[in-house]
């Protein structure tokens, strides 16, 4: 499933400037979300998948790291208890 993006991450800006000598400067800017909400569903289901296939990736790389680190532990306690 692919879900095109690039009306999503670009956003439509509008800005009032008022300058004249002595006042202040105000500025206004508007957000103008030209996204239906179908498309934007779309696309948070999407991002949502790919987050929950990251977290699994994660969670296996972190059991992974533990084995490891328990490995390393094991060995070294064996080494210390060899030259105590």
């Amino acid at each position: 499933m692919h879900t095109d993006v690039r009306g999503i991450s670009s956003k439509a800006r509008k800005a009032d400037a008022c300058c004249q000598e002595g006042m202040m400067i105000r500025h206004r800017v508007q957000d103008v979300d030209n996204r239906d909400q179908e498309h934007m569903y779309e696309y948070l289901e999407a991002r949502i998948e790919v987050m929950k296939r990251r977290i699994t990736e994660l969670e296996a790389e972190n059991v992974k790291l533990n084995a490891e680190l328990d490995a390393v532990w094991a060995e070294s306690a064996d080494r210390f208890a060899a030259t105590a």
